[in-house]
């Protein structure tokens, strides 16, 4: 369905269900979806996130094939920021199991499944959208080979140990505290030192002039200040 129907169907779950429901649609793929924003009809964002109808949006994570893989950012398809501050929640659908080595064995002939590299990438696909802010799920396409793709008690464990933190932090009461470190980023030695060759003084004393600007304009309450050698 294109972005103008998706508003009145879920308008139409929330006048005609007897309870209340939490509604949302597939949309906003905009990150490593092989350049198909346009064909799929995904730049109508606005209309989406404005809409009094639609709690949720959600989108499988990335599925370019490097940032997948382990070592990748496997980040969100998304614009997870911008779709919270609107209000509504943001959820990843992690359906990358097929990363697994030997993710189709002969389920007669059973035996244990473990991949610490496919561990690791679990571990990063639950843990991304987290700390974002976002939500996720788990989609087993593995059951249509006669198990899942997570049916491990090592994976298993990963996702209740996950849970279990997450839900923690959740119910601690925020703690807003004046800033104590400022970390400057020297573009200009940056560069200096991408063609090997050491800053200028002018370009020290200059980043040094605009970190002092910024602590003292946007960090004024700043008790201690670090700097990072080169």
């Amino acid at each position: 369905a294109g972005h103008g129907q998706r508003t009145p169907f879920c308008k139409l779950a929330e006048e005609n269900w007897d309870r209340k429901l939490i509604k949302g649609v597939f949309y906003g793929y905009l990150h490593m979806t092989f350049n198909r924003q346009t064909v799929g009809g995904h730049l109508f964002m606005e209309p989406i996130l404005d809409s009094p109808y639609i709690d949720y949006l959600a989108a499988p994570q990335t599925y370019w094939g490097d940032s997948r893989k382990v070592g990748g950012s496997g980040n969100s398809r998304g614009l997870v920021e911008s779709t919270l501050l609107h209000g509504k929640l943001w959820l990843d659908e992690l359906d990358n199991g097929y990363l697994h080595k030997d993710h189709a064995p002969d389920p007669v002939h059973y035996q244990e499944r473990y991949d610490s590299v496919f561990h690791a990438v679990q571990k990063r696909s639950t843990w991304l959208p987290l700390l974002r802010g976002a939500g996720l799920w788990y989609y087993d396409f593995g059951v249509q080979k006669g198990f899942g793709w997570w049916d491990n008690p090592r994976y298993l464990k990963t996702v209740e140990q996950i849970k279990k933190l997450t839900e923690q932090r959740l119910l601690t009461p925020a703690q807003l505290t004046a800033a104590n470190v400022l970390y400057v980023w020297s573009q200009d030695t940056f560069y200096s030192r991408q063609q090997r060759a050491v800053a200028a003084p002018h370009q020290r004393r200059r980043a040094t002039h605009h970190s002092s600007a910024l602590r003292q304009k946007y960090f004024p309450d700043c008790t201690s200040f670090i700097n990072i050698p080169d």
